[in-house]
């Protein structure tokens, strides 16, 4: 059985609007509750690259579909410590807003900040209590900006010890 990795109540208020072959969407979603478990990916699995080409059967190239109308987007997400993440050694819950944007013939886009409040992250056989964990939205969804600290102090030393991520996703500085 499969169980499902991301499940929310949402609140949404969106507006569709749809003008010479050009769909509008805006209006808010606020986020009520919801739980996303992070699973680990099949060993081996990496993203397919922008220059791979599919193949039918036959050995004729597969296009992409594409969409008849110009499709321009403004949604404000509003996610207020609703959202409960666990897996691969972390535990948190996420709060935040998000601005999701695209215009026309343009790819979709991400502005805002998510953050994590009372977290935990195991590492190094340790757990460390997540005192920043942010993850910042500025265009591109799949490489948004990484501040994220988490530490453990031991008493017994005096001394706090951790792990610190910074930086963009696709160029962290640990």
């Amino acid at each position: 059985m499969f169980l499902p990795q991301l499940v929310m109540n949402i609140f949404p208020d969106l507006n569709f609007k749809l003008k010479d072959k050009a769909l509008t969407t805006s209006g808010t979603i606020d986020i009520l509750a919801g739980s996303y478990n992070i699973e680990k990916l099949p060993k081996g699995s990496v993203p397919l690259s922008d220059d791979v080409i599919i193949v039918d059967s036959q050995g004729k190239k597969v296009f992409k579909e594409s969409s008849a109308f110009e499709i321009k987007t403004g949604i404000r997400v509003n996610i207020d410590d609703a959202i409960k993440v666990s897996g691969q050694g972390l535990e948190s819950h996420l709060f935040g807003q998000l601005q999701i944007s695209q215009k026309e013939k343009q790819p979709l886009q991400l502005f805002g900040r998510i953050q994590s409040n009372n977290g935990t992250y195991q590492a190094y056989g340790q757990t460390l209590h997540i005192e920043k964990g942010k993850l910042t939205f500025n265009g591109p969804l799949n490489n948004p900006y990484l501040n994220l600290r988490a530490s453990r102090h031991i008493k017994a030393k005096d001394i706090a010890v951790g792990i610190k991520i910074t930086g963009l996703a696709n160029a962290l500085d640990m």
